[in-house]
This record gives structure tokens, C-alpha cells and sequence, in this order.
């Protein structure tokens, strides 16, 4: 397949076809990794945000790296919460 690299402001652009986009991951409006290899090849990859589960999260959480309990006083207006989601529980 071939396209042609075109003028975008200061920058120049390829424009790629649907059915590239579509079986590459891409997306418009996401973010690609741009890599140049020695023998002049550009690669474009999709960069995809790994999304992580609340274990993978507090898995590097230790008694000495975890911060301080906050005090933020007492719970006025909307942001009373019912006693099982209370401060006095944590």
C-alpha cells in the first residue's frame, strides 16, 4: 500500500487508511510510539494504557511507604456517610 506524507502546519503527516487503522489497533486521537530502527525503518505502535486491578496497585504498599492518616475533622453537610464508611472504621 502505498500514501503520500503531506504538509500538517510545521509538521508533515501520513495519512492512513481505514482498514490499516482498524486492523492495527490504532485509533484517531490516540497516542502511537514512534520508532526508528538502523536500517531506516519507521515502526508506529499503537501505546496502549495498561489498566491496573486494585491489587496490582497496593501490591508495592508497605507499612513504611504508606502515608499518614488524615484527620480532616468532622463530617459536615453531603459528606456525612453512614458509620460503616466512617473514618472511626479505617
Amino acid at each position: 500500500m502505498t500514501t503520500r506524507i503531506q504538509k500538517w502546519g510545521n509538521s508533515s503527516a501520513i495519512r492512513i487508511p481505514k482498514t490499516l487503522m482498524q486492523n492495527s489497533g490504532l485509533v484517531q486521537g490516540g497516542e502511537v510510539m514512534l520508532e526508528l530502527q538502523e536500517d531506516g525503518f519507521l515502526i508506529v505502535k499503537p501505546k496502549i494504557k495498561k489498566e491496573y486491578t486494585l491489587a496490582e496497585l497496593l501490591k508495592g504498599m508497605t507499612p513504611e511507604n504508606r502515608h499518614e492518616l488524615l484527620d480532616w475533622g468532622p463530617d459536615v453537610g453531603k459528606e456525612i456517610l453512614p458509620p460503616y464508611h466512617g473514618k472511626e472504621n479505617i
